[in-house]
């Protein structure tokens, strides 16, 4: 049995303030041409908070200011034979005008009816993605205080 990758993800909700979200289409493998919301891994020495604004702005060229959390999501196994956990911000834009890449060569900006139809036919790169952005959507957030940064004890 192979040895399954666990990962702390962070990403961000980006509401364009008309009812869209922003969305991006990876090029890796293991998108599998998925849409996803723009997030990735936590890199050492970075808070959760930083990750999430640092991916939306390497994915898309938006500067967010992650705004309030949306939810923690466990998921023990996913499809690309991983685990781990994804922290989702609201993402308010702040600068910068959306462009795509190579690795994210679509960028687009969905309604929620949209994503959840993706998602029923398997176009959605995780679960939380529409639950994250229905919380967005709905204004029911999860207190910020919920996550706490603690320096290591020596």
């Amino acid at each position: 049995m192979s040895e399954m990758l666990r990962y702390i993800g962070c990403a961000c909700v980006v509401p364009d303030g008309n009812g869209r979200y922003l969305m991006v289409r990876e090029t890796k493998a293991v998108a599998r041409g998925r849409m996803a919301m723009p997030g990735g891994m936590l890199e050492p020495d970075e808070s959760i908070v930083d990750a999430a604004v640092r991916e939306v702005f390497e994915e898309t060229g938006l500067t967010v200011e992650a705004t309030r959390l949306l939810g923690i999501f466990h998921c023990p196994h996913t499809s690309e034979d991983s685990y781990g956990v994804n922290f989702v911000y609201e993402g308010r834009p702040v600068a910068g005008e959306v462009t795509t890449s190579e690795e994210h060569p679509e960028v687009v900006w969905l309604t929620l009816a949209e994503i959840e139809d993706l998602h029923a036919r398997g176009l959605v790169r995780g679960g939380h993605v529409q639950i994250a952005v229905r919380r967005s959507e709905q204004n029911d957030p999860v207190p910020n205080d919920v996550v706490t940064q603690v320096e290591a004890s020596d």
